[in-house]
């Protein structure tokens, strides 16, 4: 009787101790997948939260709302039994519902799963042994890069497609087939339009015929290089380096035509290929990840040709990871291939059929995601100037009230009392600025559109109604249809607003087709050095061709010209200079103490001085010594050229402003005495106003048209 007492009194208690810990736990999770501590041992729950709470508790369990803390992201952690909780951490239940939280709300989370340890416990019946210390990773975000592939049957006229899915995907490296691109810089626009900025293009276009064509588009924060590959002749590919910082992947993009097109090849070619070309990739480094469209049915696999290429993929060790159709009809033709011992390969997921009728497909590799790539741009900040104060520091600067007699002095007293005002009003700031892409045209119809069409897909994703995804194919199209409206409404507008200004329709022009000035320099490692270098390499140059002229005799006169000689120059004055100043152009360099437009709208105080300037320069026949400095930029003669020779560099020299204003004084009196006793030559179209290579042409057409007019030969028979 005793003994049946006891074990009755045993299981009393522990049904009072099981209540009590499901009162005393609030474990709340969503998922069930659980990445406990490992062992045999049977296994509890942590109570993280006293139910029987005070109002001290509850104040410190409300706080979780000003931390932005979710109550759904507390989750059960199993720990197991006989395990010392000195030695062993629990891990978190679930990290992936954690990791998208920022430092604070995981701070919240802690201070939660925490508390109860800081209470006296021994009123609530809580056996503290039980309770095991969260070591929680403060920066719990994953790191993932997002790889991604879409077969876009002709980027032509999709490229804002997908730039919105590398944008929204948040895809580091997309791998595209059939661009139908072609080869040249004919479609160069195209690929332009293709690249988002930080980002760069590397294509494989078809070499004959039209259609096909791979590429890759890759972060520029990625070291990714375009790897040679043996001809194919049944399938085309372009196989890329990727160095991602800390992984190394050997990234091929794949499309096989159909075996009954103009471009097809048997089936049995293309898997002999294709098993040459893995055997070749096994000694090389890189983890070997395919993307593709291989025309394969995998949706059906007993057809003979699936089989053949299963067996295939399965003999090299290979694994196939898309699993669901990625044809519009149903069919599964875009294949993920990798190494079964090589890269984990996570999310996969199959997108609408939107940019084509084949659906595109991302997935996650572990690693370090793309940073977006930055600048460090040095500026001063010209619109926080207070012009009030700025102005009145130019008046009682000793440049505007006691200007130097001497040349030197007073170009010196220019650059010092600008430059010490502009440090007091505007001081240099350094920033990081982040290269995003610039969309003009982006109207608020296109956001709408665009908004609309993220709303058909989640409606397409929650039901995989045909009927829904012909809505979101429809909001699609109309938005690709305003986005190309609004794209050349905006330049159209453009081009008509600077129909007069040649310059501004060379910079649209250059826009739109992507031209960019080549800023390529040789390989280097010290960028002083690389300075150096070339301020000899040019140096040297100069001497060169100085030393190549023949000298020329001293004193020479003509005795039979009547022209009066041009002996001095004369002074100028004020209404001269300003008028000079106003009429030109408002560049400026880096040796410049202010910018030419700040420095314009001080003009009226400053004008005088400087007027002083240019006059003792053109009474002394003195250049300052301050005025022949200039900052040299080496550009790239044609790109073609090999970057790593400085004989294939021609120098750009940018002077100061206010010595090409005295430039332009001289230029001005010559000018005048040239024409005053027609001294030019009436053929030349270089440096003469209202003349220039148009001109020049003009001329020459002129010439030939009036001569082959006359029946005469324009070349003698003679001399062709």
């Amino acid at each position: 009787m005793l003994l049946i007492r006891s074990k009755l009194y045993l299981i009393v208690l522990f049904a009072l101790w099981g209540i009590s810990m499901q009162q005393m736990s609030l474990t709340l999770h969503k998922q069930t997948h659980y990445q406990g501590c490992k062992g045999s041992g049977h296994q509890y729950k942590i109570p993280v939260l006293n139910s029987n709470r005070s109002k001290n508790n509850v104040q410190s369990f409300d706080n979780r709302k000003e931390r932005s803390v979710n109550i759904k992201n507390i989750i059960q952690v199993p720990i197991e039994k006989n395990v010392d909780a000195q030695s062993v951490k629990a891990c978190v239940v679930n990290c992936q519902s954690v990791c998208n939280k920022t430092s604070s709300d995981v701070h919240g989370i802690q201070q939660i799963v925490t508390y109860g340890r800081e209470e006296n416990d021994s009123n609530s019946g809580v056996n503290r042994k039980n309770l095991t210390d969260i070591n929680i990773n403060y920066d719990v975000k994953a790191k993932w890069i997002t790889i991604g592939y879409v077969n876009a049957r002709s980027v032509k006229n999709k490229t804002d497609l997908i730039s919105d899915l590398i944008e929204e995907k948040e895809i580091d490296c997309l791998g595209i087939t059939e661009t139908w691109l072609s080869a040249g810089s004919k479609d160069q626009a195209v690929r332009g339009d293709l690249t988002p900025t930080g980002y760069q293009l590397l294509d494989n276009p078809r070499s004959k015929g039209k259609g096909g064509g791979v590429a890759v588009v890759v972060h520029s924060s990625f070291k990714a290089k375009k790897q040679a590959t043996p001809v194919l002749s049944s399938c085309e590919i372009i196989e890329t380096l990727i160095n991602t910082k800390e992984e190394i992947l050997r990234l091929g993009v794949v499309y096989r035509p159909p075996s009954g097109g103009k471009s097809g090849m048997p089936v049995s070619t293309f898997l002999e290929e294709f098993h040459e070309y893995i055997d070749s990739r096994a000694t090389l480094s890189g983890k070997l990840i395919l993307l593709g469209d291989l025309n394969f049915h995998f949706e059906n696999p007993d057809h003979p040709d699936t089989k053949k290429l299963k067996d295939l993929l399965y003999s090299l060790n290979l694994d196939q990871h898309v699993k669901s159709a990625t044809h519009i009809h149903g069919h599964c033709l875009d294949l993920v291939i990798s190494r079964s011992d090589g890269l984990s390969i996570d999310s996969l997921e199959v997108h609408p059929p939107v940019i084509s009728d084949h659906s595109a497909i991302t997935f996650k590799l572990p690693g370090k995601r793309a940073v977006a790539s930055k600048r460090l741009v040095i500026c001063r900040k010209l619109k926080d100037i207070n012009m009030e104060s700025f102005e009145q520091a130019i008046i009682n600067s000793s440049f505007v009230n006691c200007p130097s007699d001497d040349l030197e002095q007073l170009t010196s007293q220019y650059n010092t009392c600008l430059t010490q005002i502009m440090d007091t009003h505007a001081p240099v700031t350094e920033k990081l600025v982040v290269d995003r892409s610039e969309a003009p045209w982006f109207s608020d119809e296109c956001k709408t559109l665009k908004i609309a069409k993220r709303k058909a897909e989640r409606t397409w994703r929650k039901s995989k109604l045909t009927v829904h995804l012909n809505i979101l194919r429809d909001c699609v199209e109309q938005y690709k249809s305003v986005c190309h409206l609004s794209k050349a409404k905006y330049f159209r507008d453009k081009i008509n607003e600077n129909s007069k200004n040649q310059k501004e329709l060379f910079k649209i022009t250059n826009s739109l087709l992507h031209r960019k000035k080549d800023t390529s320099l040789p390989s280097h490692i010290d960028p002083s050095a690389l300075a150096k270098s070339f301020a000899e390499y040019f140096e040297e140059k100069i001497d060169n061709i100085c030393k190549s002229f023949c000298p020329e005799p001293n004193n020479v006169t003509n005795s039979a010209s009547t022209v009066p000689q041009f002996h001095q120059l004369q002074s100028v004055s004020t209404e001269q200079v300003k008028k000079i100043i106003e009429g030109s152009n408002s560049k400026y360099c880096h040796l410049d103490p202010m910018p030419t437009p700040l420095l314009k709208s001080m003009l009226e105080h400053i004008l005088p001085s400087v007027t002083k300037m240019i006059n003792i320069s053109i009474k002394t026949s003195t250049f300052p010594s301050k005025w022949k400095c200039a900052t040299v930029v080496p550009l790239l003669k044609k790109s073609s050229l090999d970057p790593e020779e400085m004989k294939n560099y021609r120098p750009v020299s940018n002077l100061p402003y206010i010595s090409k204003i005295t430039e332009r004084v001289v230029l001005m009196q010559l000018d005048s005495h040239m024409s005053l006793h027609s001294l030019e030559n009436p053929c030349q179209s270089a440096y003469r106003t209202n003349h220039s290579t148009e001109t020049a042409l003009v001329k020459i057409v002129s010439t030939l048209t009036v001569t082959s007019s006359g029946h005469h030969p324009v070349f003698p028979p003679s001399s062709i």
